[in-house]
């Protein structure tokens, strides 16, 4: 796992030792000291440009998490059955920024 949500909508990468850093706080403010932490891990296990076109899509997914937490009441537990369209969701998010990615770098014929 490179990304991960928590429940109080925040989103946390990890450095290249494997600590779980803040990537943005509970406001959506992004942590930009951190983020360029996590792009590094991105890029040096993925490519640069791969590296960064992952980076963004694994956070357009986190970031629809981190709204869909926000939009809920407090308190709010999910029940099985909101995991499947939210989770549906995020991946759309992610698989945009992937196909642009892919396009950008001429991936797709």
């Amino acid at each position: 796992m490179m990304m991960e949500t928590h429940a109080y909508a925040t989103v946390w990468g990890y450095d290249q030792k494997g600590n779980r850093v803040l990537l943005v706080n509970r406001g959506g403010l992004p942590n930009e000291t951190n983020m360029e932490v996590v792009q590094a891990v991105y890029r040096e296990r993925f490519g640069e440009g791969a590296g960064m076109v992952l980076f963004d899509a694994h956070l357009a997914h986190q970031m629809t998490h981190c709204r869909q937490i926000r939009n809920q009441p407090f308190c709010y537990v999910p029940t099985l059955e909101d995991y499947q369209p939210s989770g549906i969701e995020a991946y759309e998010a992610s698989i945009a920024i992937k196909q642009t990615g892919m396009i950008f770098y001429k991936c797709l014929f």
